[in-house]
């Protein structure tokens, strides 16, 4: 009587997981993506980035590259 469950139950996570991976492989695309658009337009200022992440304070607000993820591409103008 299990076997029947347990092979639906089965099923039902490998499509779970078979969703996510397909997620996490978009992601990881998109982020690619834009990391070479990014990369096309200048270098990042990491100091920038950590301040902005950790709460410096430093007095500079101002990155000296633009940020990746302030880049204009056609993916932000849908």
């Amino acid at each position: 009587m299990l076997g029947p469950f347990r092979f639906i139950f089965t099923i039902i996570w490998f499509a779970i997981g078979l969703g996510i991976a397909g997620t996490l492989k978009d992601c990881t695309a998109m982020m690619g993506n834009k990391a070479a658009k990014a990369h096309q337009h200048g270098g990042i200022s990491y100091g920038w980035w950590n301040r902005q992440l950790v709460g410096g304070t430093s007095t500079d607000t101002s990155p000296t590259h633009v940020p990746a993820m302030a880049v204009d591409d056609e993916d932000n103008k849908k």
